[in-house]
């Protein structure tokens, strides 16, 4: 096939085909073929550009020592990472509850932590989120799990495992004992609040699709 012009009434009918011989594409304005290796490279790339897969963590260092928040406004803790507090919805709640952050150590968990207070950290990102972890350190009281709108109150972080929120699902991460000591969530969601009686956070960690804009 020979090379067209934009103005050549066959280029749109002609101007595309497929060697069989060699496996390549040709384009009717361009003298030379497309690998098509290379042209799905090319493909996969400018759709990662506008949807691109990503993960962030972060372990609460960035805060400071001692801070306490209450319900309302919006603390970014990393670059795509936002915070907010919820107030809590379990049976067992009262007050207006709170998020601290403060140092402690459990197995999981170290530094500065974040510490619930009948209240919920809520965490948004940048992306579509498809997997969310968190260390996690239950002393007392209920735990709450909610994905964007859907919420669930359970005795202990035990009743987590294989259990549902919405759409999405829960397992547990377990330490060198065998005791859990983190959460995984999987699904497809925009944000998640985590927290109830009294339960310590750390290291979230989450990954997702970026949508462009957002």
């Amino acid at each position: 096939m020979t090379s067209g012009s934009i103005n050549d009434r066959n280029f749109f009918r002609e101007g595309l085909k497929v060697s069989d011989s060699n496996f390549l594409i040709k384009v009717g304005f361009m003298r030379r073929g497309i690998n098509v290796p290379f042209l799905v490279f090319l493909i996969m790339f400018c759709l990662t550009s506008f949807y691109g897969q990503g993960q962030s963590c972060v372990d609460f260092e960035a805060l400071e020592d001692g801070t306490t928040f209450s319900p309302g406004g919006i603390i970014d803790i990393s670059y795509d990472v936002s915070m907010s507090v919820r107030h809590s919805t379990g049976a067992n709640s009262g007050g207006a509850g709170s998020v601290s952050v403060l140092t402690d150590m459990y197995e999981g968990l170290d530094g500065l932590m974040l510490k619930t207070d009948n209240a919920l950290a809520l965490f948004k990102t940048k992306r579509k989120i498809s997997n969310l972890t968190i260390a996690l350190k239950e002393v007392g009281g209920e735990v709450e799990v909610h994905v964007d709108k859907d919420k669930r109150t359970f005795p202990s972080i035990a009743y987590l495992e294989g259990s549902s929120v919405g759409a999405a699902k829960l397992s547990l991460v377990y330490g060198t004992e065998g005791q859990p000591v983190g959460v995984t969530i999987t699904g497809s969601f925009d944000e998640c609040a985590i927290g109830g009686t009294q339960v310590w956070l750390d290291n979230l960690c989450t990954s997702g699709m970026t949508v462009a804009g957002r």
